[in-house]
């Protein structure tokens, strides 16, 4: 299998058709508006100093708390089910753009929503499946953990010792099952029992192969998240050193340098979440197809009908 053509490949098709952005935006590593860079801890702001924030109005007067929190927990909780919502129509939208795209040379990013939307359910379902199944397994862990603790300092460091390179092994087994079922899903048209059941057997047949992705994709991760914050440190900094200078509080100017660099991290966002979902695409078809499918000139004209894999 070649890694770097594979990179390559999915670097090309994420920056030549731009409007999957729109759907990478809520998709993978790289999803989101890339705002981090303006979470920062308040209380190391204004000299420690609080009394100009909303935290420090709230330190004065904790009746207020509910008052302030309970808005924000709602609007959390709206914002966490949109996203929820995008999410499971970003994934299978995209899957059936790159493999429309692969093998026919053309796609709709109206067609690819749309598949999105049928779609949506099974994904949905899949995603509750595969974080209720995370938080067991990794609850038992913890659970051992925490008796080991009890127990002394030895057994504790002793289990802890044990349990780091479990944990690893299970995510990365986890994390490639969960992909590859996805996609099996999409371009094979399956429930998600056969979904799964055909991505345990491709992670468990090619586990060398799941491997060296998994470390690729992690090596890409720190990769992208260092350029992106170096990004937005350029970005950022001139707008929070401008904001700050003209007598707003320090927080303040975080939070207008994020709203005004949208229209940059919105786009990476989206280029980012693109980039990764047709990385891991491309990987599935080459395990399917030893050969991989050949990355096809964009044509004009409807798409091409799909054949299952």
């Amino acid at each position: 299998m070649d890694y770097g053509k594979m990179i390559r490949d999915s670097f090309a098709l994420a920056w030549r058709h731009k409007s999957l952005w729109i759907l990478g935006l809520f998709a993978g590593w790289g999803s989101g508006f890339n705002t981090s860079f303006g979470k920062h801890d308040l209380s190391s702001m204004n000299g420690g100093d609080l009394s100009g924030t909303p935290f420090g109005k709230l330190s004065q007067d904790p009746s207020q708390i509910w008052a302030w929190l309970a808005p924000f927990l709602i609007g959390l909780a709206i914002f966490a089910m949109i996203y929820l919502v995008m999410y499971c129509i970003a994934i299978p939208g995209l899957i059936d753009a790159v493999n429309r795209i692969t093998r026919g040379g053309a796609y709709k990013l109206s067609e690819s929503f749309s598949t999105g939307v049928d779609f949506f359910w099974r994904t949905l379902g899949l995603t509750i499946l595969s974080g209720m199944t995370a938080v067991v397994v990794f609850g038992v862990v913890a659970g051992l953990l925490i008796i080991s603790f009890k127990a002394g300092v030895v057994p504790f460091v002793v289990t802890l010792l044990f349990a780091l390179p479990v944990i690893f092994m299970l995510a990365v087994a986890f994390a490639c099952i969960v992909s590859l079922a996805q996609r099996a899903m999409v371009v094979r048209n399956i429930s998600i029992g056969d979904a799964l059941e055909e991505g345990y057997l491709l992670f468990r047949n090619h586990l060398g192969k799941n491997i060296v992705f998994v470390l690729i994709v992690i090596g890409l991760a720190i990769g992208i998240g260092m350029a992106v914050t170096i990004v937005a440190f350029v970005v950022y900094a001139p707008i929070v050193l401008l904001a700050y200078s003209l007598g707003l509080p320090l927080w303040s100017a975080f939070l207008v340098a994020i709203i005004i660099a949208l229209p940059i991290s919105i786009p990476v966002g989206g280029f980012i979440g693109t980039f990764q979902s047709s990385l891991g695409t491309m990987f599935y078809f080459g395990l399917v197809e030893p050969t991989g499918p050949q990355m096809a000139l964009p044509t004009t004209g409807e798409p091409t009908p799909q054949p299952g894999v």
